[in-house]
């Protein structure tokens, strides 16, 4: 079905270029993937997967077979499925499960008995800390993309992976080094000040290498799910989901049995040296590295480099003009830049932050007050955090054996309502039935609500499969996460901060007013039904709305702007509070609780 070169689709010129690609994965070609030329208003050019010939002039039409690939039931490239726990992919969880297990260990059981270990009792904010060790995720997308641009040793992703473990191992000796020459017992305050800086550059740096090599391998499962055919399509990446969310769940529950709360000094103590926890964590950071390197198929660059092939096509009687897909550095950022212009992902990312700017508000003032109503026990909270994982791991197993070719629209309103509605009744029976203010009510309802955080978590990463461009797998998927990360970073500051001081609350000033700043917060929840008219509603719509959605420029640079904003917000703030931590001033626009905040996934 050849496209005149003048027809316009939605504005846009469609030129009669096609290419053709193969590309070798594992000794498997990949085949022919028809791609066009597009260009915009602008006269700049863009690669599309699928030649848009069949518009109906509706949103909902039969496609023709450049839009679905028949001869591989839908599949996005050719090669058949794979599974991960085969010889040739077992690398990939053995990746998935250094970074999942050093990230959990060192946010939710070493950062938080630092105070303890460095024997020094001041006013500490759990949320700048957990807001400090979320900045390595906010750089996802630099991450992503550079792995995308400038492959290590030929490879774009299994040296990304190798790259990360390595830099947890030096990270981790680091700690290891430090924990053994320091001289805590006889150091002044002002140098115990000091190691506080150093231990969480340190720890900041390993979990900047899981993060390194979390999105490497996000990229490479992306890649591998495009195989998949159109009905089992995220088979594989959610089962990769329940792994890594399942590795998680180990290192919370090794968390509950490593540290304690000690309540005469009024933190968290680990239960043995730090020494060898960090050496153990060293040594754990360089295991994955034989098996990435023999049990991870991924062709090389020049072997995909090799495969693209530009050569004169014809098509039902029309001429396809010789095109040149990106090669160089500057070529491919610019081509992902072109592809965030594209209704299908700037309408995606917005609606990431839509659903975390509204469920991650709180007013702090009042959160910390009904905790306190609650009663919460510091080493009881240590289980319950973990026990919060197993219904995300439920939502994850629903999702794969009942919603996996569902409405996805449908699947991500059942999590929000699950929260509020839930959120809403724990809030009023806990403030008008005295004898329900227990932690066994709290938190049977808090890890219930774990659901929605598995929803979130599988529709940050699924629909990534189906917009992301050959060979921009990294960027995509580093950008869907750093926009994630950063919009709650900035929202846990901002709820904590200013919303502390807009609407103060106390035990003394009646239920009533609890309830009322309570209900406001779950309201705001609510208004993320709004972000679901965002999302398209299933495999083959994301596909329609990438191709014949559009471009827009506008809608570009409006999505980075406010990345950039959140991301300005959020490092001021937590670097100043983190300068008045180090300094040992009190800091009171904080919550003051001190338990361990129940962990998100990343």
């Amino acid at each position: 079905m050849g496209v005149p070169a003048n027809h316009k689709e939605g504005g846009f010129y469609s030129a009669n270029s096609v290419y053709n690609n193969s590309v070798q994965d594992g000794g498997m070609d990949h085949g022919h993937s028809t791609m066009t030329m597009t260009y915009g208003p602008d006269g700049r050019s863009s690669f599309d997967s699928f030649e848009p010939s069949a518009m109906l002039g509706n949103n909902r039409f039969v496609a023709g077979n450049k839009f679905f690939n028949y001869q591989q039931f839908g599949a996005l490239r050719e090669g058949g499925g794979v599974s991960l726990f085969s010889a040739s992919y077992c690398g990939l969880l053995f990746a998935t499960a250094q970074s999942s297990l050093i990230y959990a260990a060192l946010r939710y059981c070493m950062r938080p008995t630092l105070m303890h270990s460095l024997l020094l009792q001041r006013s500490e904010s759990s949320v700048v800390i957990e807001c400090l060790l979320s900045i390595p995720t906010t750089f996802s997308f630099f991450l992503g993309l550079l792995s995308d641009v400038l492959p290590i040793g030929g490879y774009r992703r299994k040296s990304y992976m190798i790259t990360g473990t390595l830099m947890s191992f030096l990270m981790c000796m680091g700690l290891m080094i430090l924990s053994a020459t320091v001289d805590v017992e006889n150091s002044t305050e002002n140098q115990r000040s000091d190691y506080i800086v150093y231990y969480m550059v340190l720890i900041m740096g390993a979990t900047f290498g899981t993060m390194l090599s979390k999105i490497a391998t996000d990229a490479r499962v992306i890649e591998l799910s495009q195989r998949e055919p159109l009905t089992t399509r995220g088979k594989l990446q959610i089962n990769y989901l329940l792994f890594r969310t399942g590795i998680e769940w180990v290192g919370l529950w090794l968390t509950a049995l490593l540290i304690r709360f000690d309540d005469d000094k009024r933190n968290y103590a680990l239960r043995v040296d730090p020494f060898w926890a960090y050496a153990v964590l060293a040594l754990l950071s360089l295991l994955p590295v034989p098996f990435v390197l023999r049990n991870c198929n991924e062709p090389t660059v020049e072997q995909s480099d090799a495969g693209m092939m530009n050569e004169i096509v014809a098509e039902e009687g029309s001429v396809a003009m010789i095109t040149t897909a990106p090669s160089t550095i500057s070529a491919r950022i610019g081509a992902f830049f072109r592809l965030c212009q594209q209704r299908a992902v700037w309408q995606l990312v917005l609606f990431l932050c839509i659903l975390l700017a509204s469920t991650r508000f709180y007013f702090g003032s009042a959160n910390g007050v009904f905790v306190r109503l609650a009663g919460l026990n510091a080493n009881t909270t240590l289980v319950t955090n973990a026990l919060k994982y197993m219904t995300t791991l439920a939502s994850m197993v629903l999702w794969k054996i009942f919603w996996s070719n569902s409405s996805w629209r449908r699947c991500v309103c059942l999590g929000i309502a699950v929260m509020v509605i839930l959120e809403t009744v724990r809030a009023v029976v806990m403030l008008y039935i005295p004898s329900m203010r227990s932690q066994a009510f709290y938190d049977t309802i808090g890890c219930i609500t774990g659901f929605t955080d598995g929803i979130i978590t599988i529709f940050s990463l699924i629909p990534a499969t189906e917009i992301a461009e050959n060979g921009s797998e990294g960027a995509t998927q580093g950008m869907l996460l750093s926009f994630r990360s950063t919009i709650a970073i900035a929202m846990r500051t901002f709820s904590s901060d200013w919303m502390s001081d807009l609407a103060p609350v106390s035990l003394n000033d009646g239920t009533s007013h609890l309830l009322l700043l309570l209900l406001i917060t779950y309201i705001v929840h609510g208004m993320a039904f709004f972000s679901v008219l965002l999302l398209p509603r299933q495999k083959l719509d994301a596909q329609q709305m990438r191709v014949y959605g559009g471009y827009s420029t506008f809608a570009c640079i409006a999505i980075w702007v406010i990345f950039f904003v959140f991301f300005i917000y959020a490092m001021v703030v937590n670097l100043k509070a983190v300068a008045d931590m180090r300094r040992g001033l009190v800091l009171q626009t904080f919550c003051r609780v001190i338990v361990l905040p129940l962990p998100r996934l990343q």
